[in-house]
Order: C-alpha cells, then structure tokens, then sequence
C-alpha cells in the first residue's frame, strides 16, 4: 500500500477512534432513556446512571483533557527572541532548510532529548501551537553540528516533503496514547497528579480505548519509522551526514549517563536534603561526560536500551537508520571548532540554574546547599551504610536495640561472634549449609562484605577519611595507606581463631579523638 494511501486509513481510523468515544456515551444516553421509558426499574437505573457519570468523564478527559497542556505543565523553562536571539537564529535557520515554519516557542528543559511538540485538538486532526523542547544535557554534550543535525531531524517531521497527512499521522499516535493514560487514570506529563480515580467501570472503557489504540499504532508504525527515516535523510542535507551519524551514535550513551547522574548524585543528594548552586545542579553533568569511557555500567546501560525494541515503538533500529545515511551524499556540513553547543546561549549559567530550579521543584527551596565534593562525600558515606546493612540488622534481632559498631564488638567480646554470623545466613543459606563450618564460612564472607562498609562510614563521620568525585562519575575513598594497613589487621584479629576487637576499637577511638580535636 503507498505511503498516502496508508496515512489517509490512518487519519481515518483516528477519526473513527472519536467516533467510538462518543458513540459510547450516546449508547449508554439511550440505554438510560429506553430503561426509563420501558422498564421504569429503579435498580436498573441505581446502576445504569453511574455508569454513564463514569463514561462521560472518562471519554471527555481522554478525548479532550488529554490532549491539551496548560503551560504550567509544560517541562522547562520557556526563552524568547529577545532573550536568546541566536538559538532562536539557528531554529529558524534550521526550520526553513528542513522546509518547514519555525517553532511558535522553544522551551529548555532537563531532559537528554530534543523533540518538537504541536498541541492539537480532535485526537491531532486539528493543529496548534508548535514547540521545540531542547534538553540542556544537549548543549552540555554535542557539539553545534551535532545539535543542528538533531534539530534539523526534528524539525523534519514537520516538513511537507512526503505527505501533508503524515504530521496529522505523528501527532494521532501521540494523541491516542495520552487518551489511552487518561482513560485509564494516568498521571498526566507534567501535571505529577492522576487524571482521575479508580472509577466503578472505567476499566471497562480503558480496556476498549486500549485495544483500538494497539491497532493504530500498528497500523502507522511502519508510516512513523518511515518519518524517521525521512527526518535522518532532512538532517543529512541540512547538517551533513556525518554529524547526523555523529549526533544518532551520541545519544543512547548520553541518555544512559544522564540518567545515572540523575539518580546517583543529584538524587541521592537531595535526598539526603543537598544540592548545589542552582547552575550546577545541570552542569555537574560535565563531570560525568568527561569520563564516560571509564564507567562500563553507564556504556551496557546504553546498549541495552538500544537493543531493547518496543511493541510499537515509532523508532527503527540504530543500525538501520546509520546505513541508511551512510548511502546519503554528505551533503552541508557545519564548521565546527570544537565548541559546544552551549556557547549559544546568552547567559547560560541563568538558564542552566532556572532548568534545575524546574526540575527540582518545591523541594529546591528546601535543600541545603553544598559544594559537589561534600555531596559525593555524604551520599558515599550513606551508601557504605547501606551496605552495611545486614550487619546492623543481625545485631538488632540479637539485641533488640538498634545496632551500633560498639555493641558488635562488645558481643565478640562476650564471645557471641558465632551468634552474629548465624543470623547473618540467610533462610536459603541456612538450609543449604546446615550448622557446621560451611555455614559459619559462608556468614564469615557477609560479614566481611557488611564489616568494613560499617567502618568506613564511621570514620567517615569521623573525618578521618573522604569520597572525592577525583574520577568523574564515581566517589573514590582517600584513605591513607597506614589507615588501610590498620584496618587490615584490626579486620584479621577480628576474625583469628580467638578473636581481638582492640586493634579496631584503637582505629575508632583515634578516630573519634580527632573529630572531637576538630571541633
């Protein structure tokens, strides 16, 4: 089937997916009609009427609430002409080549992508305003001929190169999938709340918008992976191909480190009530960006995500769209010179500062601030505590109080070692090593794996050592060698064959000594 023919089944069965909504709530209207004309059965009605209640607001928030966003719901921070007038050059610059209008505003979020967003009424069939969304992670990471590539794809979903339907097609499958969220109660992008309550039959009505969505959306997935490969092609001869296959290879590793820095430091920070200076709550990416080669985790996240294909995912594969513009001429290629795409904007330490404020929301104002050598420093030592866990969870079940350094070493004292590392054995390992010297071997090893974490926060707390963020993306403990030579000791008369708790006892309190010296 040609591509129009495919996009025009497909508008139609967008125009069909509104028909079905409201031809669900003219039946329930006739039903209650007819069993109030016919039947007069007051039992019929007591469920009959809610009923309708539940599918007039669940039709209506799917059909029309879902598909509007106020602006206080939009992600970040919304820049004018005036303010950054060369970003707002490039776009337009951008949006010509691609042959399409400009974007009626650009908006700078936090998030590791760009996209362009048109807000429509009728399930999409009608436009209005169009939106350009540019992650700051963006203009931190690629250079600007890498950000003129991933604009100028954008950009190129909008153009009328292919068909005038095949914008109605993107913005429908958009559509159908936020009037499947409301339908079924979802919280809206943006608005952090539910768009409605676990309502008596909304189920009911979910479970058909869903199943006529599934059958859109395979219906058009081959029309929308065919954008795709029409807005890489606009990219190529906008930006040059390179920079196109540059920008596409960048982004799954940038995504996946972005989204570790998210949760390992600015969220572990805050959680534990720190944050820094509002420009760095998005710029302490830069750390993590110039070593990314050193972290493995971050690059297999990256591959995983890649690899891993939705259902209905709009997207073709990787490697396919990177043959694709390989066969492309190279088409126009931007001078580059090793800047970043950040350099065009005016004043970026503001905008990067409001982003974060965006981002962060209500609980900015309540964090402390601290630098990003304290912050890797207390969530380290938060997390060595963490590990250290099943230790301290043991010795409360033996003492019934809340574990503490000392009352272990007191109870290895008392000669009760054993006690401790039996109820450190799981119910799984209890099992499988009885109660002889396998047993105690392998509570031997989660002792040692619970032990020195238990430690480390102490003289953490202590101020006797330190996490610093030396390699970038992970806190690295500085620990004097005659520390660590101490530690080792203590840790082998601990666990000799007539245990000794003084060598470990003598590194805490000359650790305490100190602190107490300090302040």
């Amino acid at each position: 089937m040609k591509v129009t023919a495919r996009a025009a089944w497909a508008v139609g069965l967008l125009a069909s997916f509104y028909a079905i909504a409201f031809g669900l709530l003219a039946a329930m209207v006739i039903i209650d009609v007819l069993v109030v004309r016919y039947a007069a059965s007051a039992q019929a009605l007591v469920v009959l009427l809610p009923m309708t209640c539940v599918a007039f607001i669940v039709v209506v928030s799917a059909v029309f609430v879902s598909t509007r966003r106020s602006p206080d719901g939009l992600p970040g921070i919304a820049v004018t002409d005036e303010e950054q007038p060369a970003l707002w050059a490039r776009a337009r610059e951008l949006a010509s080549a691609a042959g399409t209008e400009p974007p009626d505003e650009i908006r700078i979020d936090h998030k590791a992508n760009a996209s362009v967003s048109q807000d429509a009424a009728l399930l999409g069939l009608v436009p209005r305003t169009r939106r350009l969304f540019l992650g700051a992670p963006l203009l931190l990471a690629l250079s600007p001929a890498q950000l003129d590539a991933v604009l100028a794809h954008e950009f190129g979903h909008y153009s009328n190169h292919d068909t005038r339907l095949l914008p109605i097609v993107n913005r429908g499958r958009i559509s159908v999938l936020r009037a499947v969220e409301a339908a079924a109660g979802r919280p809206r992008e943006g608005s952090g709340a539910a768009t409605g309550r676990a309502l008596p039959g909304r189920y009911l009505i979910y479970r058909l918008f869903n199943a006529y969505a599934a059958r859109y959306l395979a219906v058009t997935q081959s029309i929308s992976r065919r954008q795709e490969f029409h807005a890489d092609a606009i990219s190529a001869r906008v930006a040059g191909s390179q920079a196109t296959i540059a920008a596409l290879q960048r982004m799954p590793e940038l995504q996946s480190a972005y989204r570790f820095y998210l949760e390992r430091f600015v969220a572990a920070g805050l959680n534990l009530g720190l944050l820094p200076e509002p420009p760095q709550v998005i710029a302490g990416f830069n750390t993590l960006l110039s070593a990314l080669d050193q972290f493995p985790a971050v690059n297999e996240g990256a591959e995983r995500r890649t690899s891993a294909r939705a259902r209905f995912d709009s997207h073709p594969p990787l490697d396919e769209r990177i043959d694709a513009l390989k066969s492309l001429p190279e088409g126009h290629s931007a001078a580059d010179e090793g800047v970043r795409a950040i350099d065009l904007l005016v004043g970026p330490d503001d905008v990067l500062a409001a982003v974060g404020r965006r981002m962060i929301g209500d609980r900015y104002e309540r964090a402390s601030r601290a630098d990003w050598d304290t912050i890797f420093d207390t969530v380290a030592r938060e997390q060595t505590r963490t590990a250290a866990r099943p230790l301290i969870d043991a010795l409360h079940l033996i003492t019934g109080i809340q574990g503490t350094l000392p009352a272990f070493l007191d109870l290895v004292d008392a000669g009760r070692l054993e006690d401790v590392l039996r109820r450190l054995l799981t119910p799984a390992q209890a099992r499988y090593a009885g109660a002889g010297d396998v047993a105690l071997e392998l509570a031997t090893k989660t002792l040692m794996t619970a032990l020195p974490p238990w430690v480390l926060a102490e003289l953490g707390d202590a101020g006797k050592i330190h996490w610093t963020r030396a390699r970038g993306a992970e806190a690295e403990l500085e620990i004097s060698p005659a520390l660590r030579a101490d530690l080792d000791g203590a840790y082998a008369a601990l666990l000799a064959e007539t245990p000794d708790t003084g060598p470990l006892r003598a590194v805490l309190q000359e650790a305490r000594a100190s602190s107490h010296q300090r302040r």
